[in-house]
């Protein structure tokens, strides 16, 4: 089991990866990915050098072809499992326009009305909209 905690401050050199929670028109941006069967936010590792935004703007474009007008940190979180513990970034994206999707992991997006209960990270997923309601 995993436990899922959202932090106001962590030291940044601790964050591994970004999550994305995206919308456009005022519908939640999702992506299937092409291992996988459910849905999920765009989001990834963060590279060598990059900022967090930086990184943000690169996950949401290579993992569902979109562009935003508006990217905000909201919170750090973590996920402990087995004793081992790694650090993310919570942001939000306001979408300007969705281009075609590029030819990476992802193959499919999605816009909801809701965001959806049947999701990929669903315990995460949960933790954050919860604790924060970003809806």
């Amino acid at each position: 089991m995993q436990k899922v905690k959202i932090h106001k401050k962590i030291k940044e050199h601790l964050v591994n990866f970004v999550v994305v929670f995206a919308k456009y028109n005022n519908k939640w941006l999702l992506c299937k990915h092409k291992e996988r069967d459910t849905w999920e936010t765009c989001g990834g590792h963060v590279e060598n050098g990059e900022t967090l935004l930086d990184a943000a703007k690169r996950e949401l474009y290579e993992e569902s072809g979109a562009i935003a007008k508006n990217l905000k940190f909201i919170r750090y979180y973590s996920i402990e499992k087995n004793k081992e513990k790694s650090y993310g970034a919570i942001l939000f994206a306001d979408i300007e326009k969705i281009e075609s999707l590029p030819n990476f992991e992802m193959e499919e997006i999605k816009l909801f009305d809701n965001f959806p209960k049947d999701t990929t990270y669903k315990e995460v997923y949960n933790t954050i909209l919860n604790k924060l309601i970003i809806e």
